[in-house]
């Protein structure tokens, strides 16, 4: 099921690189459709609160993929959608810090304070990119701005919890390192987008969005189901 995932990865990818107008809306498609069926076949198709959690913030990436696919009328709604996926990541790893990683505040603190150290650099760096002149000649721009500084927030916020939860971990766990590359990837992901529509167009940005996108949403599966201990 894995090299299913990648088949599906590799073959969006190629439609988009070489600009398959007929393929691309299906492959986009079919990319984290695989990811969701991949999750499933990991847990066994066996849901707790936990697990529909999860699979809830990949719907909702799924349903801001067909968002985008749309005219840019619908590009809000695809970002509001990514944002109730992210705030679903956040609320997984909120639960996991509250009611399984049973540590003093003693033992949070400094795993806490590198987190939040890192939080900050990235919001200096992406704030550094984006101003609100970049989103101000859109049709909604001032909502639209508002939407992508709580967005930048959110999203960052996601990678602070995926590092602080990396941090914590009792003992050495291998494929961990997952779930902050995960958070990493997708704010890489999101950024380069948001340049490459906004601010100054990439040379293979699409590419590049679509590769890291696809790699975050796979790794963040994954890292959530080791410390779910599915995996």
């Amino acid at each position: 099921m894995t090299l299913l995932v990648f088949v599906g990865f590799l073959f969006d990818w190629l439609a988009v690189a070489l600009n398959w107008r007929k393929i691309k809306p299906i492959a986009k498609i079919l990319a984290i459709t695989l990811v969701i069926l991949w999750t499933m076949d990991k847990v066994s198709w066996s849901i707790n609160l936990l697990i529909l959690l999860l699979l809830l913030a990949q719907l909702f990436g799924l349903v801001g993929d067909i968002f985008l696919l749309l005219s840019k009328r619908w590009f809000l709604p695809g970002l509001g959608a990514f944002l109730v996926g992210h705030l679903f990541y956040i609320a997984l790893l909120m639960i996991d810090l509250a009611f399984v990683v049973n540590l003093s505040i003693n033992e949070l603190f400094f795993p806490a304070v590198i987190a939040a150290v890192l939080w900050g650099f990235t919001l200096w760096i992406v704030y550094s990119i984006f101003k609100q002149e970049h989103f101000i000649s859109h049709r909604h721009g001032k909502v639209l701005w508002v939407l992508v500084e709580l967005y930048i927030w959110v999203l960052s916020g996601l990678m602070f919890l995926t590092f602080v939860r990396f941090f914590l971990q009792p003992g050495f766990e291998q494929t961990l390192w997952l779930l902050p590359a995960g958070g990493l990837l997708f704010l890489i992901s999101d950024t380069l987008l948001a340049y490459d529509r906004f601010v100054s167009r990439i040379n293979r940005g699409q590419l590049w969005v679509h590769m890291t996108y696809h790699l975050a949403q796979f790794c963040l599966a994954w890292g959530f189901l080791v410390i779910f201990r599915q995996i």
